[in-house]
């Protein structure tokens, strides 16, 4: 078994939607593309999928990652991902790269073991790279991010630490983001809680 560790996403990823997709959802928000150019949408979404991806803990699209990790002396190593792992292309034990051999040799599980028939020495840095998500997001993942998209794009009248609001229709509780990772908006929530890494949707 392996210690705590830090998967740090590299490299270029695919894209949950594009910004015209995007803009075709939110035709009336979006209309105005010198306030809401390209760029700015393009940014809603790399947070978007990030903060999904973090809540959910699991990618619908491949991402690759390189978690650094410590050894326990078991020939198990547990990644920091656990849904639909793919086999490790890299990795160093103490700054000692494994041959290609002994990369081949490695089992890797999709639910994120790595085998090895030696251990993985007690204390030692290991530093492995690897790609974990989905070929292509269900459509439940892919609204629920462009919605946090959307959402994130628009700039807001409300004070961030606002808990309610009151109108002349009457006062409202305001949903909030919490340190679970969830994202305050109900509708990308629920999608999370039935999505999530607890919850793997396959095929």
């Amino acid at each position: 078994m392996s210690g705590a560790g830090t998967g740090t996403p590299i490299g270029a990823a695919l894209a949950y939607f594009t910004v015209d997709e995007l803009r075709a959802e939110y035709p009336v928000e979006f209309a105005n593309e010198t306030k809401y150019t390209d760029a700015k949408l393009d940014a809603a979404r790399v947070f978007a999928e990030q903060w999904f991806e973090t809540a959910a803990r699991v990618a619908y699209v491949p991402r690759a990652v390189v978690d650094t990790l410590t050894g326990t002396g078991s020939t198990w190593l547990f990644l920091s991902r656990s849904v639909e792992v793919r086999p490790v292309t890299a990795a160093t034990i103490d700054g000692v790269a494994l041959t290609a051999e002994e990369i081949a040799a490695l089992v890797t599980r999709k639910y994120g073991v790595v085998e090895r028939a030696a251990t993985w020495p007690a204390g030692a840095e290991i530093v492995v790279s690897y790609v974990h998500g989905f070929d292509e997001p269900v459509e439940l993942a892919r609204q629920a991010v462009m919605m946090l998209a959307a959402e994130h794009a628009k700039p807001s009248t409300i004070p961030a630490r606002a808990t309610a609001l009151s109108t002349d229709l009457g006062n409202y509780r305001i949903s909030q983001a919490d340190a679970t990772g969830k994202t305050g908006i109900p509708d990308v929530d629920a999608i999370i809680g039935l999505l999530g890494a607890d919850k793997p949707v396959t095929g």
